[in-house]
């Protein structure tokens, strides 16, 4: 039963992630109005969280085999939700941009070491558990343009 809340556990991570990546895009009408900027500043918020991802995802393995894939894993969680919330309450572009780049940081360590917490605890059954696993990128791309969305 424990593994069964641990899987549920890493598969929530990487929703957030994964509602967050694909929410940004339908919003953009909603937070360049509110923060009164143009369609090129507003552009950043979504290349910025990439570049944060392609920085920290292969970093984010490698730590979590030196110092373990729960630790790293827990950490990243907190630091990616620590940046949602000062996404959601940047008064400008510019905070806006930066803490989509720490967001990005803190979510990009999710896929690798939530991965490998499944393939950990799921030994027999381990491509059926990463098969269900990967499965959930789908499910986050459906939710997170609904959710941006905010009508």
């Amino acid at each position: 039963m424990r593994r069964y809340l641990i899987f549920a556990s890493a598969g929530l991570g990487l929703l957030m992630y994964t509602i967050d990546a694909t929410a940004v895009a339908v919003a953009f009408p909603h937070f360049m109005r509110e923060l009164h900027t143009n369609v090129l500043w507003a552009g950043w918020t979504i290349s910025i969280y990439y570049i944060g991802v392609t920085i920290a995802m292969p970093l984010a393995g490698n730590l979590s085999d030196t110092f373990g894939r729960k630790k790293v894993f827990l950490i990243s969680l907190i630091f990616f939700t620590g940046s949602s919330l000062a996404c959601g309450l940047a008064t400008n572009i510019y905070m806006l941009i930066s803490f989509r780049f720490l967001q990005g940081i803190g979510g990009a360590s999710f896929f690798p070491t939530a991965s490998g917490i499944v393939s950990d605890y799921f030994p027999e059954n381990r491509q059926t558990a990463i098969g269900l696993f990967s499965s959930i990128f789908s499910v986050g791309g459906i939710i997170g343009p609904n959710l941006g969305d905010g009508s």
